[in-house]
This record gives C-alpha cells, sequence and structure tokens, in this order.
C-alpha cells in the first residue's frame, strides 16, 4: 500500500421518505462523516495527485435529498467515491455518523 488519504467534515441533507437518516422526520439534517482510501502501490495520476482533497467535502455537499436510510446512503458514498479513483483505491471506507456522537454506520469495500 502506498498511500492512505482520509477526509472528514460534515454535510447537510434534506431528507424524505419513511426509511431515511437520523431518528426523526426533521429536515434538513446534518451529519458528521469520514472517509479512508488506501491506494495500491502506483497510485498517483499523471500529475501526481490522488483523489483531489476538495472533492470529498463537493461530493457530499452535492446530494442534495434522500429517502435513503443511514446504511444505504453509506453504501451509495462508499461506492461512489470507490469508484472516483479509477481503480487505484484496495480499500475504501466511508463512515457517516446518523446520529452524532453516538452512533455511525461504516462501509468498507475492499
Amino acid at each position: 500500500m502506498a498511500y492512505v488519504q482520509e477526509a472528514q467534515g460534515e454535510f447537510t441533507i434534506e431528507v424524505s421518505g419513511p426509511y431515511h437518516c437520523g431518528p426523526d422526520h426533521t429536515t434538513p439534517k446534518r451529519f458528521p462523516y469520514k472517509v479512508t482510501i488506501h491506494y495500491h502501490d502506483g497510485a498517483l495520476d499523471e500529475n501526481g495527485f490522488l483523489l483531489d482533497n476538495t472533492s470529498f467535502r463537493e461530493y457530499f455537499n452535492t446530494l442534495g435529498c434522500t429517502s435513503l436510510s443511514c446504511e444505504r446512503l453509506c453504501d451509495k458514498a462508499a461506492n461512489d467515491l470507490h469508484n472516483a479513483t479509477n481503480g487505484r483505491a484496495q480499500r475504501t471506507a466511508v463512515q457517516i455518523w446518523a446520529i452524532p456522537g453516538h452512533a455511525a454506520i461504516t462501509k468498507v469495500i475492499e
């Protein structure tokens, strides 16, 4: 493994439907997140970069509205960010705090 890239922050998302993130039906909701990506050797792109460090915040900020459960939202984010590495990632983990400071969901793709 050559590099490990980590990002964390918070995002706000509108929720709808009966199965969504959080214990209540208030909207929008704010969730902390953490992304950890382990890369293969030789994972740098032609310009010498991994994923742009601002792309994580941009990704979560563009989610907009969801009716997904926290588990499915975490699954979607992990798959999307893993795919964004274009095969350079060995392992991608996304953690979303469904109840900030109390309960988190983590999806790992290897």
